[in-house]
């Protein structure tokens, strides 16, 4: 049975907990990604995606186009612990694929972070089980 080791995106990109929201908005534009880790003191700490900042990329619109006020300054500035969920799912590298099915599944999330030995290494999304899908479909 293949372990998240060989499914996961290793190294992936991560944010520390005082990342301003404009900052992640624009790591997520900018990545094509949907999920990032938040790690603190090397720590996994939290979670943050596209879809919790959805509401405030307007305001990083409103501002790239010249019309966002002191209002969209302040909310673009405000740390992402704000808005992350630190409730997080996590497995471990050695874990089956099964296992992360099953955790998005009951969970529904789109994407859990790997750990080894305490240290972010890695994060499985659903791209990567489709991804997976694919290439024994297609074999």
């Amino acid at each position: 049975m293949q372990t998240l080791r060989d499914v996961m995106t290793p190294d992936p990109i991560f944010l520390a907990a005082d990342t301003p929201v404009r900052e992640a908005l624009e790591v997520l534009e900018g990545g094509r990604i949907r999920h990032l880790p938040v790690v603190e003191d090397g720590q996994l700490v939290g979670m943050i995606s596209d879809r919790t900042l959805r509401p405030w990329r307007q305001a990083l619109v409103d501002l790239r186009d010249g019309e966002g006020g002191p209002l969209a300054e302040e909310v673009l500035a405000r740390p992402i612990r704000a808005f992350m969920h630190d409730d997080v799912l996590y497995l471990q590298a050695d874990r089956t694929v099964v296992d992360a099915i099953d955790v998005m599944l009951d969970f529904k999330v789109g994407a859990v972070p790997v750990v080894q030995d305490g240290s972010l290494v890695g994060i499985v999304s659903y791209v990567d089980l489709l991804e997976l899908l694919k290439v024994q479909l297609t074999a």
